[in-house]
């Protein structure tokens, strides 16, 4: 069963986490901060690819 669930999408992530960053703002926001966020975005799934391993191991 926990082998069917999925990461969220970046737009998913970056509405819970930026609650004041808009698809709009996001889009016009400087080089360096849409770097920043693609970055914590790759720790975000490399976590959740890390914690879904163990689980599946764990099972």
């Amino acid at each position: 069963m926990i082998e069917n669930v999925k990461p969220l999408s970046f737009e998913r992530w970056l509405d819970l986490t930026q609650p004041h960053m808009d698809r709009h703002r996001y889009m016009r926001a400087h080089p360096a901060l849409k770097g920043k966020l693609h970055r914590r975005y790759n720790d975000y799934l490399e976590g959740w690819e890390r914690e879904i391993g163990r689980a599946v191991k764990e099972n």
